[in-house]
């Protein structure tokens, strides 16, 4: 089995997510309040599509509670205000600090929680479409050929497997696999100037436990739960999805 580095990986998003069997009450800036020790810079919502949102800073990126009816997101993604944006490095420790922080914050709320989701859409740097390819078919082990000519490669595999936490429930570990090319530039007057094109191999990984389990998590599991899952997502970005 191959293993990837997980140092070598970048992510544009890395997501911690709760669902609740009813519409989430407490509102996102009070949540943000308690997960992040300071008040949120920024506070949005969209009231007829159920969505309110708070964001403000971490470390260079930012840091986003979005609520939209029974689901909570906790979301760390890029600054795209910065002059030159940065893509979030290593997402495996990322994801492991959003879930400690959430964790700390569970006995603060009573929200009753059904589902748990970690993930993020994970980057690896290639040369070319053809090494994306190449990278795409190691990360699943599906095959191993000439990727000459191949331009637009996508794999989607979910390999199941019962909840060492809860083993009644069933866990999907989902892995998406393509090819990207990025560019990046300026706008000067009238024009776009390119200024970089780069490669990756975007690995999006979505851990959660099965949508068909809708009964409430006894709240004494949930910490143990959610390590679980960042655990089962972070193991995808060092051993791919075979």
């Amino acid at each position: 089995m191959p293993t990837f580095e997980l140092s070598n990986w970048k992510s544009d998003v890395v997501r911690v997510t709760l669902f609740s069997s009813t519409p989430w009450g407490e509102a996102p800036e009070v949540i943000f309040r308690h997960i992040q020790g300071a008040d949120a810079e920024a506070v949005s919502s969209k009231p007829a599509a159920g969505e309110a949102s708070a964001t403000g800073p971490w470390e260079e990126h930012r840091f986003e509670v979005k609520r939209t009816l029974n689901r909570l997101d906790f979301l760390v993604n890029p600054n795209m205000a910065a002059p030159e944006v940065t893509l979030i490095g290593t997402p495996s420790e990322v994801t492991r600090e959003i879930a400690r922080k959430v964790i700390a914050w569970l006995p603060a709320q009573t929200q009753s929680i059904n589902r748990i989701a970690v993930g993020c859409g994970a980057l690896w740097s290639v040369d070319s479409v053809e090494d994306g390819n190449r990278k795409v078919a190691e990360l699943h082990g599906v095959f191993s050929r000439d990727m000459t000519g191949y331009r637009d490669l996508q794999l989607q595999l979910n390999k199941r497997k019962d909840s060492a936490t809860k083993p009644d429930l069933i866990l999907n570990r989902i892995a998406r696999s393509s090819t990207v090319v990025i560019e990046s530039g300026v706008l000067a007057p009238g024009v776009m100037q390119r200024l970089r094109t780069e490669h990756f191999t975007a690995f999006v990984t979505d851990v959660n436990t099965d949508a068909e389990a809708t009964a409430v998590l006894n709240p004494n599991i949930v910490p143990k739960l959610l390590s679980e899952l960042v655990e089962e997502a972070n193991g995808l970005l060092a051993s791919g999805a075979p």
